[in-house]
């Protein structure tokens, strides 16, 4: 079927159930952004493959709301169908709720599928909708339906996270839940993200692509813990690896009749993750505690395990991309390797990694025009040759067993222009801004993001993406709450030592040129004295930045200090893992300015 045609089957399920409107968001049941190909009823319905955005079909029109990261790649991916592109003027905001508001009439319904909607996100539905006298149906699955061959729940088992990585016992972790339970009067709490499930129980899975989870819920009481799961997902050691800390296993729809028949007093929901399908199914008189999960506030502070792997992982990840940045300038350039080519090149150079399990996130690499494709993923026969001259944007990370790795390196092949050289400097200007900021603790990520734009802005130049996000522990690549908020509207969650965020500034020419440089970074303690405890940050990604585009008359002598420093660590880290052709490569890579 093609697009046009599976609307046209969409819009006949819409006709019969009374629905003038349909919204069908980009996540699961679970709220999660990456997702099992079972969820991916958006991409299904549009063609449209970005990680973020919403499609909204009426009888009359189908339109999909998305942010500046997607904007290229969207025009490309709906430009044969039917699908208008709406550009977001705020990253993440439900604006296609405005849409509805103003063009459905009095008496209209919406149909969703309420297992996909956090209560958060019905409510603005509802606020809005309501006023105008418009209805809601949040039973509408139609793709069930019209979707043929729709995938079926997958079904990889759970395998266990060693104590010698997470650093903290399952019954440890739990001890600290409950503890936050009872100071907010709760005698129950429902997990409903992956990660945090993952986290909690020191499991791993593989039912999403690049995410190391598996699907299930996890109800926390006060006397006992219950994982909601297909059965075939829990092999005898994972069995014996629960019922050690007194978690019993339940099949994975059992959590309904939890929900509506559990013996506890008062719930504690994340907003954010739990669905309005789940809020309905709660017993009238039962207390809910509306509050964002504490789990999410735990795992995102990395203990002392947790962040020795992620250095190792970071270690690895070094000596893979140095072989495949050498690789990429003396081979992949010479011969003119496509894109696509260079991700698998780039993905086998770190599955050589002791531990490596697979990527992060499927790799960006961008080359000329395509680098200005802020998501852009390179996929054969449409993948650009590395030929002539030109920029190459390379975003790429790994899963390794200790750790979770992402990071972001330019580099020019060719000889770059005083254009190229001042765009990258200012990025890099951005960079280290972040990198060597000093700050009192209680300042969050919307705070401090102007250290990595401002140079930008004083050229009249910007970016339309935030500036780094949270990174878990061998979990997701992105991991909430904390980063560095874009105009304001995420990362607003203090900083404290332990949390694991990128550093990633960019900047972008349509069909020219894409720059993005990310270090993952760690908070630590700088000072702590009469005046109070003040916080900074310290590298963990190992990887040097390219010389030929660097300015250095742009940098101030601080920048060059702080770069110096940084190429040199690089080098003393990753040499003697080095063969002496690789060595010398990174050695003129890493010389001192």
């Amino acid at each position: 079927m093609t697009i046009n045609e599976r609307l046209t089957a969409l819009r006949s399920e819409m006709q019969s159930a009374g629905v003038s409107a349909i919204i069908v968001p980009a996540n699961d049941a679970h709220q999660s952004e990456y997702i099992a190909d079972r969820f991916a009823c958006r991409e299904w319905i549009s063609g449209f493959t970005g990680s973020a955005g919403t499609v909204v079909v009426t009888m009359n029109h189908a339109g999909l709301w998305t942010d500046s990261r997607y904007l290229i790649q969207a025009e490309e991916e709906l430009s044969e169908s039917e699908f208008e592109q709406h550009q977001l003027k705020v990253q993440g905001a439900p604006e296609y709720i405005d849409f509805l508001a103003e063009n459905l009439k009095k008496g209209d319904t919406v149909g969703i599928d309420g297992q996909l909607f956090s209560l958060n996100v019905y409510q603005a539905l509802m606020e809005q909708l309501e006023t105008k006298d418009i209805c809601v149906n949040a039973q509408f699955d139609p793709f069930e339906v019209i979707w043929k061959d729709r995938p079926e729940m997958p079904e990889a088992k759970f395998f266990i996270h060693p104590m010698a990585y997470a650093g903290q016992s399952v019954s440890e972790k739990l001890t600290a839940i409950r503890a936050k339970m009872k100071a907010e009067g709760t005698d129950a709490l429902m997990v409903e993200a992956l990660d945090e499930i993952a986290w909690m129980l020191n499991l791993r899975g593989a039912d999403v692509d690049c995410n190391p989870v598996g699907y299930a819920y996890l109800s926390i009481e006060t006397d006992r813990a219950t994982l909601y799961t297909a059965a075939g997902k829990i092999t005898e050691e994972v069995n014996a690896h629960l019922q050690e800390a007194a978690v019993t296993v339940a099949d994975y729809t059992a959590v309904f009749n939890w929900l509506s028949k559990g013996t506890f007093e008062h719930l504690w929901i994340d907003p954010a993750r739990f669905s309005i399908h789940h809020y309905e199914l709660l017993e009238e008189g039962k207390e809910v505690c509306v509050a964002p999960s504490p789990v999410q506030f735990l795992k995102m502070i990395k203990n002392e395990a947790e962040l020795k792997g992620m250095r190792n992982a970071m270690i690895k990840d070094g000596v893979a991309l140095t072989k495949f940045y050498k690789w990429v300038e003396k081979v992949a350039a010479a011969e003119g390797k496509t894109e696509a080519q260079c991700a698998e090149r780039l993905k086998a150079f770190r599955a050589e990694q002791d531990g490596y399990v697979g990527e992060s996130f499927s790799a960006i690499v961008g080359y000329q025009g395509n680098g200005a494709i802020v998501h852009y993923r390179p996929q054969d026969p449409k993948a650009k040759s590395l030929r002539g001259e030109g920029m190459l944007l390379i975003d790429s990370g790994g899963q390794y067993k200790d750790g979770t790795t992402d990071i972001t390196r330019t580099f020019y092949i060719g000889t770059p222009a005083a254009e190229h050289k001042k765009a990258y400097t200012l990025v890099l200007k951005g960079h280290i801004g972040i990198e060597r900021i000093v700050f009192p603790a209680g300042y969050a990520g919307p705070q401090i993001d102007v250290l990595a734009r401002h140079e930008l802005w004083a050229e009249g130049m910007n970016y339309g993406h935030g500036t780094g996000h949270g990174v878990g522990a061998f979990l997701n690549v992105h991991e909430g709450p904390i980063g560095f908020g874009n105009k304001g509207v995420t990362g607003g969650t203090p900083f404290e030592v332990g949390m694991v965020v990128s550093d990633e500034p960019g900047f972008y020419k349509t069909d020219a040129y894409g720059i993005r440089l990310e270090n993952l970074i760690t908070v630590k303690e700088i000072y702590n004295n009469e005046f109070g405890q003040f916080l900074g940050f310290e590298s963990l990604t190992l990887a040097p930045f390219e010389p030929k585009l660097i300015e250095v008359s742009m940098l101030s002598a601080k920048e060059i200090e702080w770069l110096n420093a940084y190429h040199q660590q690089v080098l003393e880290v990753l040499s003697p893992l080095l063969d002496a052709e690789e060595q010398a490569w990174l050695k003129a890579k890493c010389a001192q300015f």
